[in-house]
């Protein structure tokens, strides 16, 4: 096994703009791989003898046969195989890619010859048998053999998520123990370990294991019998020779025959595994050595040691992997028993060796899951946590939030390692997306986007004509422009590069064009890398289930010519150029790559998904960094101004090659600063950066600005230094702002209102129902008539007048105006019960009260009317909001924050000038279900 894994490598060096694992020498060939190899010594993909022949334990080698020359070329072939498996196996989970083997055989060719059985069937054991050129390409290449492998896909079908050479699980199939191809156990054991409490008497647990025995239609009744004959069996201390048993092996028991003269510590350290593995996961049973098949007792002649026997057994069960359910770390439980065996006259006649196994809480393997993925520029074999949480992996459980967003693309849809997308509703789907950004005529080439387009024909006045001279522009497709689609794919950018084309053309390989005016010895190794990890993501992050290659070329714009980056010789399977009908898919993929972002609400809910951004959002991350080096954004509530900061961040970070520390994040509260402090570097509030130095720091992104205040120093000032310390080259300065919810009417340090350009607009608002967003709306009507602070109310009525709800979910908005602060107390407790017994967890609720000082105040009274309500718990702060507990915290601290249900206590401040941005952000602050209470003493 060991030898076997060195020879696997990837291969980096290679012009493909693949993921290529080289595999080393293989004899292909129908002919070849069989010759002088006797059926009787074959074995199956796995490396196990399909006959039984024994083999010698300590040689490996066939009984009665001489080591050499013939044992020597069946262990080359059953490595060849092994090593082909892995290497598939590791592309079928990692997005596709190209195997790579050296053809060790002279004079081979691939249509003469055809390939060779075995490695045929092996390959077709790796796609759970079906057809090999639904995933496979073969094509002969010198002296190598590169075989194409499509990304797996289990799509509308019963198939596991992931591809496994061998599982390492296995089951009592009638008489004998098989490796296990039916793992929906998995999902029920997990989900089993879930509902059911740690103590072991619950009464769910029996009907489980019945469940999944492996032997359908078998009498329970016949089970028990089976193992209460079994159990006296083995409390017996000797047997007699000869005597026939009176049960049989079927799900319990499992006889072993000595007959043959084996090493009897070798055979039975081989042998233990498999039938730990198969009795442990079901009711537990009996591996019995010493009896044969018909349940005649034979014992063991030779002389054994019982003791080295039970300390063979004890060495294999202690090392044996496997994955406990209950937090708990136990060893798989086992009984071992040497039973003597006598004659009728009385003379020994060796022992039979009983181990019991009893069945475990958790799942246990006979070896360690033989399943592979690429991670990175590595080749990685799963470990067993990480297997069973791909292979149980399923859609997060969003039914609470069902109403709020649209299936995109469920794990059930496509390749192993992608995310589920979702889309807001009410939001453009996926399907109006895509074809918002690639408007394709009837017939002919599209150029997209059409501004950058125009531009870069500007700025490049020959590019258009090179381009419709290198692609058939008659052709139907899709060309894609970008100025680096590197960045946009989240890799660094390299500066000799003008733009980048991506070609997606009926009936032609999609192709990547890198265009250059000087061509440095580094652009086309970039071009490729930038090609292969575009291929990956339109698979493991956009689902394209289909087979696809990205071919990087070379445009000069000077001399007018065409390169391949690599060889021109590289050849590619037929299939992998584009058909009409996966034009949409493909386009679609693309789209979820260039839109997708991991949602915030994967912190609260435990299971990493995406959900996509607006157009709106889009554009703006588009713009040129270079050209917008200083840039404001507006945005109204619940916009997104956040989830557009730190993509900006990524942007900023690929686009100038930057390191973490070079990066800066401020806003002025401390819970959002935590928040984006997880995913991101360098997060500071205003008042830190006020007081620190930032030696290292070349570019800077401002969140919730309207609230920045300039108690502590010009913080405007001292970050436009910053970002300009290098007059040639200056930093990146994108200032994000909502002066509908400011919250203080003092100086807040920004420039001028006609100061600060340029400017772009969020004006789509995609957080809150749309109940929620009229009371918004509302109060942002009211913010811009009153004219009561210092900011720019013109800019805010144009922003007002394209602003819209974007959220098609009703919610609600109850208000309750007159409340004593115990009738409030006992009312959100109320509710808060409703929502929990209605499956919404703690940390979907907000209580925020409209000061720090009220926090104080009401406190202790919330609190025991939550423990009236039995609800006894503790409260987090907004610091604290990626805890399961309530947030109770104060409304100015929650800002930036959000949660599905919010309870706004006397939101109205003592500071007139504010109090519509006060009750506005409270309100904003709700996803689905907001509660606006009021006490007494507060008019409405």
């Amino acid at each position: 096994m060991a030898t076997t894994e060195s020879q696997l490598h990837l291969d980096l060096e290679t012009n493909y703009a693949e993921v290529v694992i080289s595999v080393g020498k293989v004899t292909f060939g129908e002919l070849q791989r069989n010759k002088k190899c006797p059926k009787e010594m074959q074995r199956n993909a796995l490396g196990e003898i399909e006959n039984e022949i024994p083999l010698n334990a300590k040689t490996g080698t066939v009984e009665g046969k001489k080591e050499g020359d013939e044992q020597r070329k069946l262990k080359e072939k059953q490595d060849d195989v092994l090593k082909l498996m892995r290497a598939a196996c590791a592309l079928l989970n990692s997005g596709g890619g190209v195997i790579r083997a050296s053809i060790a055989n002279q004079g081979y060719s691939s249509v003469r010859d055809g390939i060779g059985q075995d490695i045929q069937k092996a390959l077709q054991e790796c796609i759970h048998f079906e057809e090999l050129s639904e995933y496979f390409d073969f094509i002969e290449e010198g002296h190598h053999m590169m075989i194409w492998v499509k990304s797996w896909s289990s799509a509308n079908s019963s198939k596991p998520r992931i591809c496994s050479v061998a599982t390492g699980l296995h089951q009592r199939n009638g008489e004998s123990a098989v490796k296990r191809k039916d793992l929906t156990f998995l999902k029920e054991k997990l989900a089993s370990a879930k509902r059911e409490p740690k103590d072991q008497t619950s009464p769910k647990r029996p009907r489980l294991l019945n469940n999944i025995q492996g032997s359908a239609g078998v009498a329970v009744e016949m089970v028990d019998g089976m193992q209460e004959a079994a159990a006296q069996f083995f409390s017996r201390d000797q047997l007699e020779y000869g005597e026939i048993l009176d049960f049989s092996e079927w799900t319990v028991a499992e006889f072993k025959d000595f007959a043959r003269d084996k090493d009897i510590c070798e055979f039975v350290r081989i042998t233990v595994p498999r039938y730990a593995s198969a009795f442990a996961n079901i009711k537990g049973g009996y591996l019995i050595f010493g009896v044969d098949n018909f349940r005649t007792v034979v014992g063991y002649k030779c002389n054994v040691n019982p003791t080295q026997v039970k300390e063979v057994v004890a060495t294999v069960m202690d090392t044996i992997p496997y994955f406990p359910l209950r937090g708990s770390k136990p060893k798989v439980d086992y009984e071992f028993k040497a039973q003597a065996v006598y004659d009728k006259y009385g003379e020994g006649r060796g022992y039979v060796f009983v181990v019991k196994i009893k069945s475990f809480d958790g799942i246990v393997f006979s070896e360690k899951p033989d399943s592979w993925t690429v991670e990175g520029d590595q080749l990685k074999r799963f470990e067993i946590a990480e297997w069973l949480q791909m292979m149980t992996a399923e859609d997060p459980d969003l039914s609470k939030l069902a109403e709020q967003f649209t299936t995109e693309l469920s794990l059930s849809d496509g390749p192993p390692m992608i995310k589920p997308v979702y889309s807001v509703r009410g939001l453009d789907s996926l399907d109006v997306l895509w074809r918002k950004l690639f408007p394709a005529e009837s017939n002919g080439m599209t150029f997209v986007p059409q501004p950058l387009c125009d531009k870069l024909f500007l700025e490049y006045p020959g590019l258009k004509a090179l381009l419709e001279r290198e692609i058939q522009t008659s052709v139907q497709g899709i060309l894609m422009f970008s100025r680096s689609w590197a960045v946009d794919i989240g890799l660094p950018k390299n500066r000799a590069i003008v733009c980048d084309a991506f070609v997606m053309a009926v009936g032609h390989y999609p192709v990547l064009y890198t265009i250059v005016e000087n061509p440095t010895s580094d652009v086309f190794e970039h071009s490729r890398r930038t090609a292969r990890s575009l291929k990956q993501k339109l698979v493991n992050i956009g689902g394209y289930a289909q087979k696809i290659c990205v071919i990087p070329k070379i445009l000069n714009l000077h001399h007018n010519n065409l390169q391949n980056a690599g060889d021109e010789r590289l050849k590619y399977p037929k299939d992998y150029s584009l058909w009409q009908e996966h034009l949409p898919s493909l386009q679609k993929s693309l789209a979820t790559v260039l839109l997708g972002f991991t949602s915030f609400l994967s912190d609260f809910i435990g299971v990493e998904f995406l959900n996509l951004l607006t157009l709106e959002q889009y554009e703006n991350l588009s713009k040129r960094l270079d050209e917008t080096r200083l840039h404001f954004i507006y945005g109204i509530p619940g916009s997104g101004k956040t989830v557009v900061a730190l993509k900006i961040i990524e942007k900023i970070k690929n686009e100038f090659g930057c390191q973490p520390h070079e990066i800066l994040y401020i806003c002025e509260n401390k819970p959002l600063r935590d928040f984006v402090g997880q995913k991101m570097y360098n997060a500071v509030t205003r008042t830190t950066f006020m007081k620190e130095e930032f030696p290292n720091v070349k570019h800077i992104v401002v969140d919730e600005a309207q609230n920045f205040r300039v108690e502590n120093g010009q913080w405007y000032k001292k970050a436009s230094s910053i970002v300009t310390r290098d007059p040639e080259n200056p930093g990146i300065f994108w200032i994000f702002l909502d002066y509908f919810q400011m919250s203080h009417p003092y100086e807040t340090g920004l420039p001028l209102p006609t100061q600060q350009y340029p400017k772009d607009f969020l004006t789509k608002g995609v957080r809150n129902a749309s109940k929620i967003y009229e009371v918004v709306r509302l109060e942002m009507e009211k913010i811009v008539q009153t004219k009561c602070l210092n900011i720019p109310y013109p800019q805010l009525k144009k922003l007002l007048d394209r602003a819209c709800c974007s959220n098609s979910v009703t919610g609600h908005c109850l208000i309750k105006p007159e409340l004593e602060v115990q009738e409030m107390a006992r009312y959100v407790a109320r509710q808060c019960q409703i929502y929990l017994d209605r499956g919404y967890s703690k940390k979907d609720i907000a209580i925020l009260c409209s000061t720090k000082e009220l926090v104080s105040k009401y406190l202790h009274v919330f609190k025991q009317e939550m423990r009236k309500c039995h609800l006894d718990f503790c409260f987090a702060q907004a610091n604290e909001i990626l805890k399961d507990e309530i947030v109770f915290d104060s409304i100015r601290r929650f800002s930036g924050l959000e949660r599905t249900i919010v309870f706004a206590i006397n939101p109205i401040s003592s500071q007139q000038e504010v109090s519509h941005n006060l009750l506005l952000c409270a309100a904003s602050r709700a996803n689905k279900q907001l509660h606006l209470l009021y006490a007494k003493e507060q008019v409405l």
